[in-house]
């Protein structure tokens, strides 16, 4: 009954405040801590910046925004109608490449263009073409420089009387022509220092064989092989030809 007792007068006791009633915590033989019942405070947290923009004004809007070109339906509408439906028209989009045009034409006047005809083209588009690319009137109109080192002969042969003709049918220039011919010298001068080569080779090659099969009769034999020729070529014909 005396526990009892006590523990009603400590139910009942009044709160003070102090956190007891009639007893404290250490008079009954408990913890004298207090019993924490609050949190410790959040660390300050930095404060966020705004993504929020800042409204742009009218006159800046304005500023920023480029400036629309015009529907190409509109702009040849301010045009005569003669040259609204004008088909070369057609290409432009905008006053803009139509002034690009303008000008990249205007740029070449005064400059020696020609027209490349096409496959339809008649012969007068074609001969008209070739003339001023630098084509003579005709094919006695080439005057064709030869190498010094062809023997005349030869660069005064038919031959380039008949080439001139072709030349000329193909459309070439006098100097297309003149550079084809100077390459074709160049060849030819190549072609005949080989022969001469080949044959003074042949020729050693000759004499020495006769040497080795007439002995001392050498000398002889060619004496008498030079009066035998001489007497066949009487106007020096053979010689001429290179026998």
């Amino acid at each position: 009954m005396r526990k009892n007792r006590f523990l009603t007068l400590f139910k009942f006791a009044p709160d003070d405040g102090s956190g007891g009633g009639l007893f404290s915590a250490a008079d009954l033989g408990g913890d004298s801590s207090p019993t924490q019942t609050q949190t410790e405070p959040a660390a300050a947290q930095p404060p966020q910046q705004s993504t929020a923009q800042p409204e742009q004004t009218q006159a800046q809007t304005e500023r920023l925004t480029p400036e629309k070109s015009p529907q190409s339906s509109d702009w040849k509408s301010s045009l005569p109608e003669e040259l609204r439906d004008n088909p070369s028209l057609s290409k432009f989009k905008d006053v803009n490449s139509l002034a690009q045009s303008y000008v990249s034409t205007k740029a070449l006047v005064g400059q020696n263009t020609v027209k490349l005809p096409s496959e339809t083209s008649s012969p007068e588009d074609w001969n008209k073409f070739y003339t001023t690319l630098g084509r003579p009137d005709s094919p006695e109109g080439y005057e064709i420089k030869r190498n010094e080192q062809i023997p005349e002969e030869y660069r005064n042969s038919p031959d380039v009387e008949a080439f001139k003709k072709t030349f000329h049918e193909l459309g070439l220039s006098a100097k297309q022509v003149n550079g084809i011919m100077s390459k074709y010298d160049e060849q030819l001068v190549a072609s005949m220092a080989n022969i001469d080569k080949q044959r003074a080779e042949s020729v050693k090659q000759t004499v020495q064989k006769l040497r080795n099969d007439w002995g001392n009769d050498f000398e002889n034999n060619i004496a008498l092989a030079d009066m035998a020729f001489n007497q066949l070529d009487t106007d020096g014909e053979l010689e001429t030809s290179g026998v």
